[in-house]
């Protein structure tokens, strides 16, 4: 998590480089909402998620499925363990290169050159979205019943 101030500097250096870049601000509730299963994601990121050739992402279940069902390779830097376990799935479908947790002064530049430059990264997104056409990842409400729908389609993969 990051306030605005660093949000819009990351927004600026990615527009400046030709990106796309998408802020995801949690709108309600912290800890205890997370906790009840009603905390809210306000995201709106679907258009860049289609236009992406990468999805770069903390591996938050909303934006790896969303790229997902777009048939989009990942690069993922996880900041906590649910989002490592995430993390490690979309390794493990061979859809994603990974900075590991806690790893941060992991070099970026060679496991973005990868997805962009090996095809089987973007070959295996593109047959998992195809596999779950018609399937969606929710609306810019992340709810407990879709995040339950989310974690079946990672299961299922």
């Amino acid at each position: 998590t990051v306030g605005s101030a660093a949000a819009c500097a990351l927004a600026a250096m990615a527009v400046s480089a030709g990106l796309a870049f998408v802020d995801a601000p949690v709108i309600n509730g912290g800890q205890q909402a997370a906790e009840a299963g009603t905390l809210k994601i306000l995201a709106g990121g679907d258009a860049a998620v289609a236009a992406a050739d990468v999805v770069i992402s903390h591996a938050s279940l909303g934006t790896a499925t969303a790229a997902l069902l777009a048939g989009k390779p990942q690069l993922v830097l996880p900041s906590h363990a649910e989002q490592s376990m995430v993390a490690r799935r979309l390794v493990e479908a061979g859809v994603a290169r990974q900075v590991p947790l806690g790893q941060k002064d992991t070099p970026v530049r060679p496991l973005l050159d990868a997805l962009l430059n090996e095809p089987r990264h973007a070959e295996a997104a593109r047959a998992l979205a195809t596999r779950h056409a018609g399937a969606h990842a929710g609306g810019a409400h992340v709810n407990h019943h879709r995040r339950t729908q989310r974690i079946d389609l990672f299961e299922q993969s």
